[in-house]
Order: C-alpha cells, then structure tokens, then sequence
C-alpha cells in the first residue's frame, strides 16, 4: 500500500509540474499571437502605403513616359525624313547626270559618255545602294557603254571605208599629175590634191577622237566583263 500511495504522490507532482510548464509555454504562445497580430496590423498598413506610392508613381511616371515615347517617335521620323532628303539629292543628282551622258550620246561626244558612265558608277551610286532605282541605273551601264563601243566601231569603220575611198584618189591624182610632166593640167592636178588634203584634215579630228573612244569603249567594255 505504501509503494501505491509514493506512486500516487509521484504522479501527482509530475501532473503539477506539467501544469506549470503548458501554463508557463501558453503564456509565452499567446504573447507571441498577439505580437504576430499586431505586425500583421503594421504590414497591412504598411502594404497599403507602398500601393498608395505605387499609384503616385505609376501616374507620375505616364506623365513623362507619353511625351518621351512621342519624342523618341519624333526623333525617328525626323531621322527617316533626313534619310529621304538625302537620298532624293542623290536622285537627283543621278538624274542630271544621266540627262547629261543622253545630251553627250545624241551629239557623238562618247568620249564625255564614257567619263560620265565611270563617275556615275564609282562616286553616285554608292549613296543609291539598296534602292530599286539605284539598281536599275546600274543594270543600264554595261547597256549604255556597249551601245557607245558599237558606235564608235561603226563610225571607226567607216572612216576607215572612207580614208580607203579618198587615199586611192589622190593616187590617181599623183599618177596623173607625175604623167602630165608639170603642165597646166599639173596645175589642176595641185589644185585637186590640196582640195582632198583639206578634206582629209577636216576629217580627222573626228576619226581621232572616234578611235581614242573606241580605245576608251574597249578598255571599258573589257574591265565590266572582267
């Protein structure tokens, strides 16, 4: 019975003791909630003033968003239009040229065309590069020094067909004036040959400068074929 009766007292005094520690941990466990509720009252405060900011900022922030998105698309087009402007001059300026080498063409200064044709290529149309315009000028090119090479062969030939015509007809006026032995026929014997000198000088210049073009023509047509 004593051994019941130390047992009872053992179990009691543990139940005491176990009493104590919830009381004491409760107490601990409920100032803990009330310290949790109150930081959740401060967050929820807290919250709200960042959201009340946020919109300030928000608005703010399109106040001066729209006028630097309109200036930025401002400055865009206005880079586009000096673009434009640009490259328009430089049309232009292909254009006159070009209205200058047909001008050169229609009056056989292909010499000037050939000229033109290398400048247009080497110095205008670069700054046309990537447009279709600029392309088509450039397709035209070897068209247009191809016409001046036959050109300047057609006229070359028939210069050639032409000296060959006169050069056997002071010949015959040599031959004849030699046979007559200085008469008054050797008088008009000189006075033919002077009038096919004169002819022939007339007619050089022009068959000089066909043959330099053709030479220049050539040179041409063989640097764009290679």
């Amino acid at each position: 019975g004593e051994l019941v009766e130390g047992l009872q007292e053992l179990v009691d005094h543990k139940e005491t003791e176990i009493k104590e520690i919830c009381n004491f941990h409760y107490q601990e466990f409920i100032h803990c909630v009330d310290e949790l509720l109150d930081m959740r009252t401060e967050v929820e405060e807290l919250r709200l003033s960042i959201q009340r900011v946020n919109d300030i900022l928000q608005r703010s922030g399109r106040t001066v968003l729209e006028p630097a998105q309109r200036v930025c698309l401002l400055s865009r087009t206005l880079c586009n239009v000096y673009a434009a402007q640009e490259m328009l001059s430089s049309a232009r300026a292909v254009l006159r040229l070009t209205a200058q080498l047909k001008t050169h063409m229609r009056r056989g200064e292909y010499y000037h065309v050939l000229r033109g044709l290398e400048l247009l290529e080497l110095s205008y149309l670069p700054r046309l590069q990537g447009t279709a315009f600029g392309q088509h000028i450039e397709q035209r090119i070897p068209t247009a020094r191809e016409l001046v090479r036959r050109r300047v062969t057609d006229m070359l030939n028939d210069w050639l067909v032409e000296v060959r015509e006169r050069a056997e007809g002071v010949g015959m006026l040599l031959l004849r004036g030699g046979g007559d032995g200085g008469g008054g026929g050797g008088g008009d014997s000189e006075d033919d040959l002077h009038h096919y000198q004169q002819l022939e000088h007339t007619h050089t210049p022009s068959s000089s400068s066909s043959s330099s073009s053709s030479s220049s023509a050539n040179s041409s047509s063989s640097s764009s074929s290679s």
